[in-house]
């Protein structure tokens, strides 16, 4: 028999601290629904950070909603749910992205500090 001990703080912040794996949902096509897309991405959003996700994978396709926007409805509307954005090496190399990101690094780190 097998005994398991069954936290109080049963909150997505205590189930999180007492496991050192990170979970990860994924964000939903654009492509699937279009109608509401924003509603929808928001409330799976919400349901993820609630469950005790770290962040969210955001896919990147020719056929797709921009990825960076979507990114940025997640950001306005969780308070700790990561983007991870998938984006594709044979439509960009990766020297276009790091020249397009660095200012944006740069100017992240200079506002936090």
């Amino acid at each position: 028999m097998v005994s398991v001990e069954i936290p109080q703080d049963s909150t997505a912040a205590g189930l999180q601290a007492m496991a050192p794996l990170q979970l990860f949902s994924t964000c939903p096509s654009s492509a699937a629904n279009p109608d509401r897309y924003v509603d929808r991405i928001t409330q799976i959003a919400q349901w993820s950070e609630k469950a005790g996700c770290t962040g969210i994978l955001v896919g990147a396709d020719n056929s797709l909603v921009d990825p960076w926007l979507v990114s940025q409805v997640l950001i306005e509307n969780t308070r700790s749910l990561c983007p991870l954005v998938a984006v594709n090496p044979s439509t960009c190399t990766p020297m276009p992205w790091r020249r397009w990101y660095r200012p944006w690094v740069f100017s992240t780190v200079a506002e936090s500090s």
